[in-house]
């Protein structure tokens, strides 16, 4: 069954955990991310706070409403929300279930936890603009009126910001040779450092912020040992496939991802990747990359700070 979910955060670093729920949502067994929208930035309801980081996400789960909900909320504690009854306090992470596929609990079918439809989706700017980025043609079932016209109906405030591409920023500074391009990644862990080598090889593509999640693709790249196991030099050569495939889609299909996300499992790199075609699109492309070259190809790790691990690698225009 299809799902939307309401993602905001006003604590701690909103973007980087509103992008931490969905990659924790994806992994709870029965769930599978199909799309995430463009972020918008709000104005907080209640007492005065910091302005809010919106998104909504949609997915397909196998989960009923109330066991989808629960999974939500144990990502939010995960992230360190702490329920504690303040209705309008400012948070780290907020998921709340907007829709559910063919479920409608209202009324005296509702729970004080749980109703489907969300009660206030028609009064919420920061829902419903989102929500029309992945749907505008979708029908909400008890009004029986599609997203975008519950939007241009909505008497919410204007958002102060967006939409923008998630995540906004990327750990990938970036130099040019002539024909070559020189990336310098930094990542939490390998799998980290994957993923902001791909959104850093995508920025010398196309301009992220112009693309969306239309679509999902995964790749699977073999490891010659499990993870904890791999030299620096194994690591390395998985991250030039992990990138290489990103390449291929490009150019089979003039396909580009906006955002990835990678797992390193007990023998593959796995990779998920959600993205748009480009090609005969109004999203210009600055250049095509022939691949990415082993020269100068290095993977290291460096002292015990947030982003420890460090890559290298040069990309063959």
């Amino acid at each position: 069954m299809i799902a939307f979910l309401g993602l905001g955060a006003n604590l701690g670093d909103p973007e980087a955990q509103l992008v931490d729920a969905v990659r924790r949502l994806d992994r709870v067994p029965d769930i599978r991310v199909r799309r995430l929208s463009p972020a918008y930035r709000s104005a907080a309801h209640g007492p005065p706070q910091p302005d809010y980081v919106n998104a909504v996400l949609e997915l397909d789960t196998a989960l009923a409403p109330q066991r989808l909900l629960a999974a939500a909320l144990q990502v939010e504690q995960a992230i360190g929300r702490r329920r504690t009854g303040d209705r309008w306090g400012p948070r780290p992470i907020d998921i709340d279930l907007l829709l559910f596929e063919g479920v409608v609990l209202q009324g005296a079918a509702a729970s004080p936890a749980l109703a489907v439809p969300h009660p206030r989706i028609a009064e919420r700017r920061f829902v419903l603009r989102p929500l029309s980025d992945l749907d505008p043609g979708l029908v909400h079932p008890v009004l029986g009126r599609t997203v975008a016209a519950l939007l241009a109906a909505c008497p919410d405030a204007p958002l102060l910001d967006g939409p923008w591409t998630l995540p906004r920023t990327v750990a990938a500074a970036r130099a040019d040779h002539g024909g070559d391009v020189a990336l310098r990644v930094c990542g939490a862990d390998p799998a980290d450092l994957v993923v902001q080598a791909a959104h850093g090889l995508v920025a010398t593509i196309a301009s992220r912020e112009r693309l969306r999640e239309f679509e999902r693709r995964e790749a699977s790249v073999p490891l010659p040992a499990p993870p904890e196991r791999l030299s620096r030099a194994e690591l390395a050569e998985a991250l030039v496939e992990a990138l290489t495939e990103l390449l291929v889609w490009l150019d089979a299909d003039g396909w580009l991802p906006a955002r990835v996300t990678a797992e390193l499992e007990e023998r593959a790199l796995r990779l998920a990747a959600f993205g748009q075609r480009v090609r005969g699109t109004d999203v210009p492309i600055e250049r095509v990359p022939k691949a990415v070259t082993r020269h100068a190809l290095r993977v290291v790790r460096r002292g015990r700070g947030p982003t420890p691990w460090r890559a290298h690698l040069v990309i063959d225009l």
